[in-house]
């Protein structure tokens, strides 16, 4: 019974002189190992017992070396496993130092299974240098941090720089460049290789189309996507340009975004439908006033939501409650993006509380966001909050000032909030995090329908400060299922 290498394993022969022969086995997405001769008799399901022993004249020193990467002395149910567990060491050995480790043949005619390593040379990095590779293109390779320097032969780690390399290249205008090594040497088990990039036509995205009847302003497509007319390609972007119209509320993809390269120039072309994303629903009933027999009074609740309606991606939202006891509830909310095609945006709130004929509650914020990518913003505001007594009926005689009594507060703060998760409405993976600070002053103001004398103890002006954070780590291990932590916490 033979063994043959997967289909989509790569092999690569580098020939250095006459009769010699650096065989590499690299695979990318499987296993790979050489099984030129195995003699199967027994049956599968017989427990083996497995020796691996070298297949080449070594000393005892390196054997010893190389038995630290091999298995631990254990039976395997069936010679399926057996295998696997081989497969597993290959690749183990190979980018340990061995890229030319295969096994040469395996005995399975008896239940002590004999396996003949062909370890071959160990090789060492003796310097890869960035060769032709700018600066700019090696972040996050760890190459100027000496890591091939004297250290072990691994072209897995090869991929991976090379992965690098293009995925940065990809994200600064040069789409279609490749990389390889160059000028590569082997001396005494030495490697010495350069590396050399081909980086190809620079690409810039000369126009951003809309395609469908979404009634959107471009800008705000700009903005939202991070992608302008005559910005250098960034395949980072790009490939986020599905996900990030997920997010939207009021328009939707027909089909997948489309970059047209030409000799000429290069275009992304964006297919997008609206899709209903304001709301109204609301409730209005009577109820018979306690106060007065025969008198009915207006009870409901209503909420109004527009968005996109000036084709900008604004928001306007209110709500409204009419509660028993003639105490109304009125909150109302606008958020308008990208300011003359800026990343600032204005947000603003006014919340109206009215406690029956006792006392009235105003609340006015107002806030300038900056947005970055994704979700990600930063907020400066000011808030306001006032509280006046409507009535001073039965507070002649108080010793004790309620807490809604002409109070005024004006404060000033700032918001970060930090987005990073895969889907923004129903996230698995990533997290979000939120700070809130705020300083300012509070005021009292008497009122004479009150106890004068209640003032007396307390400070009527003094400044205040608020704080609080929130969090969430999203984490899916699998299927449908997804852990939030998340905390919360205030001053």
């Amino acid at each position: 019974m033979t063994f043959h290498a997967a289909p989509d394993i790569t092999v690569s022969f580098l020939r250095f002189r006459k009769n010699f022969r650096l065989r590499l086995c690299i695979s990318l997405t499987t296993l790979c190992v050489v099984l030129p001769s195995v003699v199967v008799s027994q049956t599968p399901r017989k427990a083996h017992r497995l020796t691996i022993i070298p297949a080449d004249s070594i000393s005892r020193q390196e054997w010893k070396n190389i038995k630290k990467l091999l298995p631990a002395p254990e039976s395997f149910k069936d010679s399926v496993s057996l295998v696997q567990s081989l497969a597993e060491t290959v690749s183990r050995l190979q980018i340990s130092g061995y890229p030319e480790s295969s096994f040469d043949s395996i005995d399975f005619r008896s239940s002590d299974v004999t396996a003949l390593l062909h370890s071959g040379r160990y090789y060492a990095w003796a310097t890869l240098e960035k060769g032709n590779v700018e600066d700019a293109y090696l972040p996050g390779t760890k190459l100027r941090q000496k890591l091939f320097r004297k250290k072990t032969f691994n072209y897995k780690q090869v991929q991976q720089l090379k992965e690098t390399i293009l995925t940065n290249c990809e994200n600064n205008g040069y789409p279609f460049a490749s990389v390889g090594l160059h000028d590569m040497r082997i001396e005494d088990g030495m490697v010495s290789a350069k590396m050399n990039l081909e980086k190809g036509k620079f690409v810039q995205i000369d126009s951003v189309s809309i395609k469908g009847n979404a009634t959107i302003a471009p800008g705000y497509i700009y903005n939202y996507t991070g992608i302008w007319p005559g910005d250098m390609y960034n395949e980072a972007l790009i490939s986020k340009i599905s996900n990030r119209i997920r997010e939207l509320p009021f328009v939707r993809e027909i089909r997948p975004y489309r970059v047209l390269f030409s000799e000429k120039d290069t275009k992304l072309e964006l297919f997008l439908e609206n899709r209903k994303a304001s709301q109204f629903d609301g409730v209005i009933g009577l109820l018979p006033d306690e106060g007065k027999t025969g008198k009915l009074n207006v009870t409901g609740d209503a909420h109004l939501k527009i968005q996109n309606g000036l084709k900008r991606g604004e928001v306007i939202e209110l709500n409204w409650k009419q509660l028993p006891v003639r105490t109304q509830d009125l909150k109302i909310h606008g958020y308008y993006p990208y300011l003359f095609n800026t990343p600032f945006g204005i947000d603003a709130n006014l919340n109206l509380y009215k406690k029956d004929t006792l006392y009235t509650d105003v609340l006015k914020n107002l806030g300038v966001q900056y947005n970055f990518d994704g979700n990600t913003y930063i907020k400066a505001f000011v808030t306001e909050k006032e509280s006046d007594l409507q009535s001073t009926a039965g507070l002649e005689n108080i010793t004790v000032l309620p807490s809604y009594a002409d109070i005024s507060m004006t404060s000033y703060g700032f918001t970060v909030h930090i987005e990073k998760t895969d889907y923004r409405l129903n996230p698995r993976k990533g997290f979000n995090a939120e700070g809130t600070g705020s300083a300012g002053t509070r005021k009292i103001h008497k009122n004479s329908g009150v106890n004068p004398e209640v003032y007396d103890s307390l400070k009527l002006s003094y400044n205040t400060y608020h704080g609080e954070a929130s969090f969430d780590f999203y984490y899916s291990p699998g299927g449908r299922h997804v852990f939030d932590i998340g905390g919360i916490g205030g001053y």
